[in-house]
Order: C-alpha cells, then structure tokens, then sequence
C-alpha cells in the first residue's frame, strides 16, 4: 500500500533504486522489514543514504526504549507487565539483540543497555536465544575492540555478560574459552576502576558473572575448586553491592541466591536456611513474592527441605514453585521444566522407597506434565538445540521414556491414553537429537540407543493393543 501510494504521487519517478529508497524512508515500513535483516544488510542500509539512516536509527531506538521500559518493569512489582512488554515485541527484540545493531546506532550506551536488560533477558529468553544473544555480544566486544568503536570498559562489561549467557554448555573447549573470557574481563574491570577507592557496581557484575559459572559447573574437575572460588567471588561482589546499592537491590538479591546456592552445595543447611529467609523478605519488599526472583528462592529452599528429609515440605513448596513459574513465565519456560522435573524426579524416589500404589499414581500424573512439556519443547523449529543445550529436558527425556517402558503395562491410564501416548512418544523421539539414553526397566539400567528405544516402543504399542486384558500387568510392589 505504501508502494503504491508513493507511485500514485510520484508518476514521473525515474529510477527503481531511489523509489525504493523513498519506501524505506518510511518507518512504517522499516518496522516491517527490520526483523528480516542480518547484520551485512542492515549495515548496508544504514550507508545507502541519510534519510534511510535516519528511518533505521529512529526505529533502533525505539526497540531500545522499549527493551529498556521493559527491563525496569520486570525488576518491580509490575514484572508482569515487562514480560508482556516484551512478548509483544518479541521478533523485534530478538532481532536487536541477536544482531550487534545497538553498537551500531547507540554504541556509546550499548554495555548499560545490556546490563540493565539482562535480569529480564535472563527471565525471558530461551537458552537457544540466549546462546545467540551471547555469540552476538562476544562478537560486538572483539570487533568494537579492534575497530575502536567501544571503550575497553564497556568490551568488558559485555564479554562478562556474553559468557553469563552463553554459559549453558557441556563442551569442555567452550567452558575454557567462556571460563578465559570472564576471568579477562574481570581483570580488565579492576584496572579500569583501580583508581577509584570505592568501585561501582559493574566491578561487582563481573564477581557475580564468575561465582554464577563456577556454581553451574561446579563438578568440573577442570576448573579448580568452583565451589571455593565461587564464595570468593561472592564476598567480593556482595562487599561492592551492600556498600553501593543495598540490601534491597535485584543484583544484590542474586549474588545472596547463588551464595544461598553454594551454602547448600557445601551441606551447610543452617546457613543456607537463615540466608534464604532473610532474602525472602528482602525480595517480598522489594519485588513481592510472586516475581520469578522469588520462585528460584523457594525452589532453592525446597531442595534444601529435601536434603534436610522434610518431603512434605519439599512437595509444597516445589508445587508451589511450579505453579508460580507455569503463570508467571509459561509451560515452555526452561525453569518451568526445571520444576516439573524437580516434582518427577523426587516422586520417583518416593515411589522407590515405598512400592505403593498410590506413590506410581503420582509418579504417573508428574510423568504426563513432563511428557506433554517435552513433546512441545521438541515441536518446536529449535527443538534439536533446546535439548542440546537443557540437562532438564535431556533428563526429562530419560526417565520419561523410561517409565513409559515400565508404568504403561501397569494401567496407571486407560488402554486408549496408553496408546495415545505410545504414539506421541514415537513421534516426538524422532525429532530428538540422536543420543543414548540411560533407560530404566525391569532388567536395570541399560544404555540404549535411539533405534533401540524406537523399536521397543513400537513392540509395547503392539502389545497394548492386542493384550486380552487391562493391566497388562498387576503391580506387585516391585
């Protein structure tokens, strides 16, 4: 319509480049387009002429507002609304920070940008976006370096955010160059500030970025002591954020949550029990207690009841956790899975320790909320990543298809929801990336292959539908 308009008032337009110059001066259009164009295109737009620029940067900025009004909603009461802020401009959004688009036309603000973006982003995105998010941030600060184009403070502070997000692998060559990258730009930030008796709160950013990735892979051998040097990174991060921000501060109340985290990995409950109720008070002042903050801190505090043996406890507060995180980020959020997988996991336990019944039953309707989360999360066109980069949905994937293998004769669901589901399962493992699976059947645990699994999913759908009776096996209490 737009096209059309232009020709209607401009009969006598000579060339076919420069009306297409004239429709992108429209910012209408430019809104259009934006979301369909790599970095290379962008930036040859951005060169062909000035008004076409100026269509470009007006747009950019206004994502930036955007992105930027959505992140400070999402650090208060109303986080909903940063959350829906942020959904509805999502192609647009994602496209502004998996490209290097900010450095490009706010270049002098691009590191506060992402900084103060980065609760929400770390909320809001998937791990596949944040995995491009990150490469897109590592890039930026390599080229900005070599191009003079960022200041070596704000390199830092993005190469420290770009390993925060892109941490979320198992590859031992990339956690060394993450693990390298992080420990320069903390070096990097202490000479930057070294002049300053007091530093500010981007020098505690990247303590909190460091003692974040050693606590995530705090069973690697390779990197040292994690769960000692992530306490050290802590203290100094905290001493740096009580001094300048405050108790009742998001970054402070995340560098208390992985210091909660670590406590509990070092089996000190009393400690971790005193620290996580005193900040979740400071988080219901600050944020209440329905914001997403809150929810890791109760799902912190129910695998410590689980530690300490309290399962009612436990069961309470990760249902609770699960709901929270269900209405506040969706059934395909990450930490979602992580809670439904938290509640199967540990029924499964339960129903090990005391054979009954009752306990298969609530194996089994945990099983369904897991079964149906990875059917959707392998539906999805990045479905082969997500579970390349999510030890939830990879352990979803093998204790399901276990206990499909060892539940569906046991007629915990009707003959015609075992079959559904036998079907569903064979559609969805082909879209699985090909790994072997750890399955658990009557024999023990057996190491099976994709082709494996497949065709004794097919032989079990086979037998639940000629079987002359439903069970096809009673439960013995083995």
């Amino acid at each position: 319509r737009e096209l059309r308009e232009m020709v209607r008032l401009r009969p006598r337009q000579p060339f076919p480049g420069q009306l297409a110059l004239l429709v992108l001066n429209s910012t209408d259009i430019i809104r259009i387009v934006i979301p369909y164009l790599n970095m290379r295109s962008f930036t040859a737009l951005h060169a062909a002429c000035h008004d076409v620029r100026e269509s470009l940067q007006r747009v950019c900025l206004e994502l930036i507002e955007i992105l930027e009004q959505a992140a400070s909603l999402y650090v208060s009461p109303r986080f909903s609304e940063g959350l829906s802020l942020i959904k509805r401009h999502q192609p647009h959004l994602n496209w502004l920070l998996q490209t290097s688009v900010i450095g490009l036309v706010a270049a002098e603000r691009y590191d506060t940008v992402l900084s103060n973006a980065y609760h929400l982003l770390q909320a809001h995105l998937s791990r596949v976006q944040k995995h491009s998010v990150s490469a897109a941030l590592r890039h930026s600060a390599a080229v900005g370096g070599r191009c003079d184009l960022l200041p070596p403070h704000a390199q830092c502070v993005l190469s420290h955010l770009a390993v925060r997000l892109g941490m979320f692998t198992e590859s031992a060559e990339a956690l060394s160059i993450l693990h390298t990258e992080a420990a320069e730009a903390m070096y990097g930030l202490e000479r930057h500030y070294a002049s300053l008796l007091s530093p500010p709160p981007d020098a505690a950013s990247v303590h909190y970025t460091l003692a974040g990735f050693l606590t995530y892979h705090y069973k690697r051998a390779d990197l040292g002591d994690t769960l000692k040097r992530a306490r050290l990174h802590l203290q100094k991060a905290l001493d740096i954020q009580k001094r300048q921000l405050g108790p009742l501060h998001v970054s402070t109340l995340c560098s208390q949550l992985v210091k909660a985290q670590v406590l509990l990995l070092q089996l000190k409950t009393s400690q971790c029990h005193k620290l996580l109720e005193q900040q979740l008070r400071y988080c219901e002042t600050l944020l209440g207690l329905c914001h997403p903050l809150a929810a890791k801190m109760l799902a912190v505090k129910a695998r410590l009841q689980h530690k300490l043996g309290n399962d009612c406890l436990c069961e309470e507060l990760q249902l609770r956790v699960l709901a929270m995180r269900q209405d506040a980020l969706g059934m395909d959020h990450e930490d979602t899975h992580r809670s439904a997988m938290d509640v199967y996991s540990r029924r499964r336990n339960v129903a090990f320790r005391s054979r009954g019944r009752s306990a298969l039953q609530a194996v089994g309707s945990a099983m369904i909320v897991c079964f149906d989360m990875m059917c959707a999360a392998a539906d999805r066109p990045d479905g082969a990543h997500s579970f390349a980069l999510s030890k939830s949905l990879q352990g979803m994937s093998e204790l399901v298809y276990s206990d499909i293998l060892t539940l569906t004769p046991l007629g915990l669901w009707s003959r015609a929801e075992a079959r559904n589901m036998l079907d569903r399962a064979q559609q969805t493992l082909e879209r699985l990336p090909t790994f072997a699976l750890n399955v658990v059947d009557a024999g023990g645990v057996n190491v099976m292959t994709t082709a494996e699994l497949r065709c004794q999913l097919k032989d079990l759908a086979h037998r639940v539908m000629i079987a002359s009776s439903w069970p096809m096996r009673e439960h013995t209490g083995t």
